[in-house]
């Protein structure tokens, strides 16, 4: 990627470059939003476990384990959340059951926006790629079902090496079609920071916004899938270059596609900072 920007360098449209406080500000206010967002999301679903848990706890303890995405494997996180909500009373079953979950929740919900967003923005609009859309669009709600979760909930519980007990979702298909509406929702304004941070430095035009969202949704699913890779690195900012080069210059999109990683790497840290004085107690007391 940065041999592409090295030869892409002198292609840089500099008239349409100039640095702007006021997105690059939004971008990082939107970012952190959607932090506390994911956190109240995941009380939310804890709540539909019969599980309580308060929205300072939950943000703490994503706050937390956001640092084990870097790990390779993808468990690491999912391990060190569970395991820290243990330690506030959640049941170790229900808490593995609910990342997972809404793991399972975000993909489908990214991918419902990258239909959505790239499709209907898409001028020649085919009847195949309507055929496309609603399959995936149809497609993503009914993998939410209760009975597929409880088959990837099945297959995941296997990766932990403690004995875990294999139960069933005790959520209704209501109750997924709502966490995926909550995910859709909160992956969209997810995306729109990611536009403010694009425009903070090129003149991204509103009308291609829907694209660039649908473009980050797409690529957060690929760097997701990409299990070997540490919080899908490499593979998630390549996808996004790529997809954003069909809108924007190939250079522009290639340095909005590693800005997107210290972004969010930035908010990770700041957030870890803010609770890392708490960690020690949560390894003191869980064994």
């Amino acid at each position: 990627m940065l041999r592409s920007l090295i030869i892409s360098w002198n292609k840089i449209p500099l008239e349409k470059i100039s640095f702007n406080w006021t997105y690059l500000l939004s971008a990082f206010a939107i970012l952190f939003f959607c932090f506390c967002y994911g956190s109240y999301s995941w009380k939310i679903t804890l709540k539909m476990f019969g599980e309580n848990i308060s929205f300072r706890k939950s943000l703490e303890i994503i706050a937390l384990t956001q640092v084990g995405r870097y790990i390779p494997g993808k468990v690491w996180a999912i391990a060190g959340q569970s395991i820290l909500a243990k330690r506030e009373n959640i049941s170790i079953q229900n808490a593995v059951t609910s990342v997972v979950l809404m793991n399972v929740g975000y993909v489908i919900a990214n991918l419902i926006i990258t239909s959505l967003c790239i499709g209907l923005s898409t001028i020649r609009f085919s009847l195949f790629s309507s055929f496309i859309l609603v399959f995936i669009f149809i497609g993503g709600l009914c993998l939410m079902h209760p009975f597929i979760i409880n088959k990837i909930i099945h297959t995941v519980k296997k990766l932990f090496k403690k004995d875990i007990s294999i139960d069933r979702v005790p959520i209704t298909f209501l109750n997924s079609l709502t966490l995926v509406i909550i995910f859709v929702v909160g992956g969209i304004i997810q995306a729109i920071g990611f536009c403010f941070l694009v425009h903070s430095f090129y003149d991204l035009k509103l009308e291609i916004y829907p694209l660039i969202i649908g473009s980050y949704a797409g690529a957060w699913v690929l760097g997701f899938l990409a299990i070997i890779m540490p919080a899908g690195i490499g593979v998630k900012e390549g996808a996004l270059a790529y997809f954003l080069s069909f809108y924007i210059p190939h250079s522009v999109a290639i340095i909005s596609s590693i800005l997107a990683r210290v972004w969010i790497t930035v908010g990770e840290l700041v957030l870890f900072t803010l609770f890392a004085k708490n960690l020690r107690k949560y390894f003191s007391t869980v064994k």
